[in-house]
């Protein structure tokens, strides 16, 4: 009785181990890309090269994906061109920028659909007192911008008490020029 069965399970590892192993290939079948025809092709025997192939041809198809939606993001942008920079420099704990600094910014604005307005400061770490000083040099920029004719819905301001340095702050020329006011003049939005 049992050696019918034991004689059927003997023949069936027999029969297992007669077959030979399937290939890496089989098991995972290659991805081959034509242009735009990508497919899967099964191939028996896989050799290293042919394996960097395969994986160069995806690399490339997905170099060209991305440099398509690049060109979409740069067809679309909001803004079609760089901004015009403008930059206003401080005493030490000066807030207030001057007519004269105002007015090389006006024409510009008037005509703009958005303009960023960035205060800093020369501030090693960051204090009350240097936000303070940072969130009221951008503050009072807007202010004056809006009081000479300038839409207050375009004006965005944003500041940064200490870091985002331009200049060596660990000498007076440096500090110097971190303390400033950055304008950014967009005048060709969508």
């Amino acid at each position: 009785m049992y050696k019918p069965a034991l004689l059927g399970v003997a023949s069936l590892l027999l029969t297992a181990c007669a077959s030979e192993p399937k290939t890496a290939a089989e098991v995972n079948p290659i991805l081959i890309i034509d242009s735009n025809n990508p497919q899967l092709v099964t191939v028996t025997k896989t050799t290293d090269v042919q394996k960097q192939i395969a994986h160069l041809q995806i690399t490339n198809h997905e170099l060209a994906v991305l440099n398509k939606k690049m060109d979409y993001f740069a067809e679309n942008a909001y803004y079609k061109e760089q901004p015009r920079q403008f930059i206003f420099h401080y005493s030490t704990n000066g807030t207030t920028a001057s007519f004269t600094q105002i007015e090389s910014v006006l024409e510009a604005a008037r005509t703009a659909c958005r303009i960023d307005i960035q205060g800093r400061t020369d501030g090693q770490v960051i204090t009350p007192k240097e936000k303070e000083i940072a969130q009221k040099r951008a503050s009072n920029v807007r202010d004056q911008l809006v009081k000479y004719g300038v839409k207050s819905e375009i004006v965005f301001t944003n500041y940064a008490p200490s870091g985002d340095y331009v200049g060596d702050n660990w000498t007076e020329d440096g500090r110097a020029q971190n303390r400033r006011v950055e304008i950014d003049v967009y005048t060709a939005c969508r």
